[in-house]
């Protein structure tokens, strides 16, 4: 299995010092409105098989929701179909809010 399940500071961290992780949030189009990470792109996980061509397997992706459940589905899924370079955010923008940005949003 090639997941890791990064904590929120951990995830800042990593944005910070490599920037080739494209982030990709997985909730949906009303959740993306209230509060997202910036550069991320929104591929809701409602419609996520239909948008999976537009990703690449060998890129590195972090992939978030709301508290961690849905990405981490979306994680093992990449993960079975050959994506190699996964990183789930444990606790999602719930946490991230909380513990790196506190100016975010949170519903």
């Amino acid at each position: 299995m090639s997941v890791q399940d990064l904590r929120p500071l951990e995830i800042a961290a990593l944005i910070d010092q490599d920037k080739s992780y494209t982030i990709i949030d997985v909730r949906e189009q009303w959740e993306y409105e209230i509060v997202h990470l910036p550069n991320s792109r929104l591929l809701p996980m409602s419609n996520f098989i239909q948008l999976l061509p537009t990703l690449e397997s060998i890129k590195p992706y972090i992939v978030y929701c709301h508290h961690g459940v849905r990405s981490m589905q979306v994680c093992m899924y990449l993960s079975r179909m050959g994506f190699e370079n996964l990183v789930n955010m444990a606790g999602g923008i719930d946490n991230y809010a909380l513990d790196v940005d506190k100016a975010l949003p949170r519903y």
